[in-house]
C-alpha cells in the first residue's frame, strides 16, 4: 500500500480492537482455568473421601475441561503477542512515513566499513540512517543481506535482468504490506542469530558411534533367549547390557556433546525458519522469486531437523539423558541420524537460509515505496556512465520539509557552486542514495530515473587520523586518489559515479585551484561521470575555459530581515556568492 497513511492508521485501529477482543478473552479463559481447577480439586477430594463413582467421573471430566481450556487459552496468547507485534510494527510503519523513524532502533553500526568506496559519506548505517529507515529484517540472515546490499559497489556483477527480477518482487511486497507485517511478527517471537552450519551437527573428528548403534541393538537378543532358559539369567543378562550401553555412551560423551551443540542451537532456532518459510510457500505472491519457495519446499526440510530436535529433548535433562541411554543409545541413534540429515540436507538447507535472507532484503526495499511520498521504478541502460534523474529527494530528510530536484548528466562532471548550507552536499548524497536503491531493485523517491550500473565512489566526510598520523588534507587526497586509481584500473564497459564535496578544503586555494584541475583532467573520460562541489571560483573561470565536458549549476539564496532563506532548488550556471561573512555576523563573530 504505497504511501497511503490513511491505510496504516485504519490498520491501528482494527488491530487495538483485535487486541482489546483478544485481551479480554484471554483473562475469561484464565479465571475459567482457575474455576475448572479448583472443581477438579474438589471433586477429587469428595472421591477420596466417598469413593463414589460419579466424583470419579466429574474429576476426569473437569481434567479434560481444564486441559482443553490450558490449550485454548495458549492459542489466544499467542494470538495476543502476535498482534501486539503487528500492531507495534504498523505504529513503525507510520513513524517512517511521518519522517520520525529515529525511534528505530536498529541502526545496523556493527556493519559499517571504514574503508570503503562510499559508507562513511552517505549515511549508510547509525540511528538515523538508510539501514535504520528501511530495514523490516528480525534475523542476523536478513539484516545481514540488506546491509550488503547497501554496501554494494561492483553493480557490474550484477545484471539488469537479475535488478529487474528484485524489482518485481519488492513492488509485490511493497502491494501486501499486512503480509510483510505479519512476517515481521512471526520473525520477532524468537531472534534468529545463528548461522545455517550451527542449526546442523558438527563432526568432532571423533570414532564414528555409528558402527555401534547394530550390535547395541543386538545386544538385547541376549536376555530375551535367557529368558527361556533362566529369569535369573535373563536378569543378569539385562543388567549386562545396560552396563555396555552405559560404558558405550560415557566413552563417546565428548562426542556427542561437541557434535549435538547445533542441535541444541536448531531447538531453538527451527521452529521460527519453518514458520517464516511457510509463510512465503503458501504466499501465493506474483514474484519469482517467492515462486522459488513454493518450489523448494524448503520448510518440509527443516521439519525434519525440528523432528530431530524434538527428541534430542532428552539430553537437556542429564539424569534422563543417562536412564534413556541405559535402556536404548538415544545419543548414538541421534549422533547417526543427524550426521545422515547433514550429509543429505545441509546444502540445501544453506541455500534456503541464504534465499530467506535475500528475499528479507527485497522486503527492506520495498519500503521504499511504502513510505516514500512520491516514487518511481528505475529504468537501466549500459550507454555510457549515466544519470537523468526528475525531482528526485532523500529518503532521509522529512517528507514535510524535503525539496525535489532535476539533474542529468551523462559522461560529463558536474560542478555545483553555492553558499554554505544551501544544499549542495545533501544533493551529492541524493544521487548517492537513489543509486544504491536502483541497484538493489528497489524504488527511489523520484519522478523518474533513469542510469547505468556504476561503481559509486565519494570523497564527503574527511576526517584525520592522529592514530596513523594521517591529517585531513592526506585523508582527503588519498580518497581522491583511489577514485582516480579505479577509474585507470577499471575494465571495459565498466563505469563509475563520483562524489566529491569541496574539494581540497584543506589547503591553500593556489594549490587548491590546481589540484581540483588535474582530479577533473584525470576524470574526464569516457564510462565516468560525477559531481563535485566547491567555493573555488578561480578552479571554476580556468575548467571553464580548458574544458568542455563540464555544467556548471548552483544553490542561491535570499538575505532578508530575520536572516537567509535557502529555497535548495538547483539552479544552472556559477555562484559566486558567499555568505560565510554574515554567518559569522549571525553567531557573533563579527
Amino acid at each position: 500500500m504505497a504511501f497511503d497513511r490513511s491505510f496504516y492508521d485504519k490498520r491501528a485501529e482494527e488491530l487495538n480492537e483485535i487486541i482489546k477482543d483478544l485481551t479480554k478473552k484471554a483473562n475469561q479463559l484464565s479465571f475459567f482455568r482457575l474455576f475448572l481447577f479448583i472443581a477438579l480439586v474438589i471433586s477429587l477430594i469428595f472421591y477420596c473421601r466417598n469413593q463414589l463413582i460419579w466424583f470419579l467421573l466429574l474429576t476426569v471430566f473437569f481434567i479434560c475441561l481444564f486441559s482443553i481450556a490450558c490449550v485454548k487459552h495458549s492459542h489466544i496468547k499467542a494470538s495476543l503477542i502476535d498482534k501486539k507485534y503487528q500492531y507495534d510494527i504498523n505504529t513503525q510503519y507510520i513513524d517512517r512515513i511521518k519522517g520520525a523513524f529515529d525511534t528505530l532502533l536498529d541502526s545496523g553500526d556493527e556493519f559499517f566499513i571504514k574503508n570503503h568506496d562510499y559508507c562513511n559519506d552517505l549515511d549508510l548505517f547509525g540511528k538515523k540512517s538508510l539501514f535504520s529507515l528501511l530495514n523490516i529484517s528480525e534475523s542476523d540472515y536478513g539484516r545481514s543481506s540488506f546491509a550488503k546490499e547497501l554496501l554494494f559497489s561492483p553493480v557490474n556483477d550484477r545484471t539488469i535482468e537479475e535488478i529487474l527480477r528484485r524489482q518485481k518482487a519488492a513492488e509485490v511486497f511493497a502491494a501486501n504490506p499486512v503480509f510483510l507485517q505479519e512476517y515481521q511478527a512471526i520473525a520477532k517471537t524468537k531472534k534468529v542469530k545463528k548461522t545455517p552450519a550451527d542449526l546442523l551437527v558438527s563432526d568432532s573428528g571423533g570414532k564414528n558411534p555409528s558402527i555401534k548403534l547394530c550390535y547395541l541393538a543386538l545386544l538385547w537378543i541376549i536376555p530375551l533367549l535367557l529368558a527361556f532358559i533362566s529369569v535369573s539369567y535373563a536378569k543378569v543378562a539385562v543388567a549386562f547390557v545396560m552396563i555396555i550401553n552405559l560404558l558405550i555412551w560415557f566413552m563417546n560423551l565428548q562426542v556427542f556433546t561437541s557434535c549435538f551443540s547445533g542441535m541444541e542451537q536448531a531447538m531453538r532456532s527451527v521452529p521460527v525458519l519453518i514458520r517464516l518459510f511457510e509463510k512465503i510457500e503458501l504466499s501465493e505472491l506474483d514474484s519469482e522469486m517467492v515462486k522459488l519457495f513454493e518450489k523448494k519446499k524448503y520448510s518440509s526440510v527443516l521439519l525434519k531437523l525440528k523432528n530431530l530436535s524434538n527428541i534430542a529433548v532428552f539430553r537437556s535433562q542429564p539424569l534422563l539423558d543417562l536412564l534413556v541411554n541405559m535402556f536404548f543409545p538415544l545419543d548414538v541413534w541421534l549422533y547417526v541420524k543427524l550426521k545422515d540429515y547433514t550429509k543429505s540436507y545441509s546444502g540445501i538447507i544453506n541455500e534456503g537460509v541464504a534465499c530467506l535472507g535475500e528475499i528479507e532484503s527485497v522486503m527492506s526495499a520495498s519500503m521504499v515505496e511504502i513510505i516514500s511520498k512520491t516514487s518511481t521504478t528505475p529504468e537501466f541502460t549500459d550507454d555510457g556512465a549515466i544519470f537523468e534523474g526528475e525531482n528526485i529527494y532523500h529518503l532521509l530528510i522529512n517528507p514535510s520539509t524535503v525539496v525535489e530536484n532535476s539533474i542529468s548528466f551523462n559522461d560529463r562532471i558536474v560542478v555545483i557552486t553555492g553558499s554554505n548550507m544551501s544544499g549542495k552536499t545533501t544533493l551529492l548524497r541524493t544521487i548517492g542514495t537513489v543509486s544504491i536503491l536502483s541497484y538493489m531493485g528497489a524504488k527511489v523517491p523520484a519522478s523518474s530515473l533513469r542510469l547505468s550500473r556504476m561503481r559509486i565512489m565519494s570523497s564527503m566526510r574527511i576526517a584525520d587520523n592522529l592514530d596513523e598520523g594521517i591529517s585531513t588534507f592526506k585523508a582527503e587526497l588519498n580518497q581522491i586518489a583511489s577514485i582516480i586509481k579505479a577509474n585507470k584500473e577499471k575494465e571495459t564497459g565498466d563505469k563509475i559515479l563520483f562524489l566529491i564535496d569541496e574539494i581540497f578544503r584543506g589547503t591553500n586555494s593556489v594549490d587548491r585551484t590546481e589540484g581540483a584541475l588535474v582530479v577533473l583532467k584525470n576524470l574526464s573520460e569516457k564510462n565516468v561521470c560525477g559531481l563535485m562541489t566547491t567555493h573555488d571560483y578561480a578552479m571554476c573561470d580556468k575548467a571553464q575555459e580548458s574544458m568542455n565536458n563540464i555544467d556548471y549549476y548552483h544553490f542561491a539564496e535570499k538575505y532578508v530581515d530575520d536572516g537567509i532563506k535557502f529555497d535548495y532548488k538547483l539552479q544552472k550556471g556559477v555562484s559566486y556568492i558567499s555568505n560565510a561573512k554574515y554567518l559569522m555576523k549571525l553567531v557573533g563573530i563579527v
